[in-house]
Parts: C-alpha cells; structure tokens; sequence
C-alpha cells in the first residue's frame, strides 16, 4: 500500500484524507483477512497546502502535482521490482 493524500487536483478540501481513512478502516488486516500479504510503505511526500502561497493554486499546482507522481513513480515501481502489487491509496484521483 503507498499512500498519496493529494488535494492540489480537487474542487474540493478533505479529499487528501483518503489514505488516512482507508487505514482507519483498517483496509490492510481486511486484505490479510483474506489471505494476502499486506506491506504498507506509508505516504509519499506531499507538500501542505497550507504552506503554498496562494498565487500558485489552480494550475500553479502542476509541478507540485508532477514532484509528487514521480516519488509515487519512483515507489511504484520499486514495488513492482520486488515482485509486489502496488495498491495506492489516492487522495484527488
């Protein structure tokens, strides 16, 4: 599991809680319930958006939107590379 609690892509607030309430929900030990094998990397780095000056919102988020797909990238693939499924738990998308 790779979390990915992103809000900059959203109309609306609250939807980089996603990865947080998944967890809370206890999604792993459901999955190991059933029989998988469950690794949970954490969250990729996402920047706060209460520390991002206004005048970059909107489209001014999409290099902060690309830095945070290339770690999720970067994760996935070493996921991938060790024989592993990855399941991200997104946040916007």
């Amino acid at each position: 599991m790779i979390g990915v609690p992103l809000d900059f892509g959203a109309s609306r607030r609250g939807v980089e809680m996603g990865p947080a309430a998944l967890r809370i929900a206890q999604m792993a030990e459901s999955l190991r319930a059933l029989g998988h094998t469950v690794t949970d990397i954490g969250d990729v780095t996402v920047p706060q958006r209460a520390t991002i000056s206004a005048e970059i919102a909107g489209r001014g988020f999409l290099p902060l939107i690309a830095q945070v797909c290339e770690e999720l990238a970067t994760e996935t693939a070493d996921a991938i590379a060790h024989g592993d499924v990855p399941l991200v738990l997104g946040g916007d998308h």
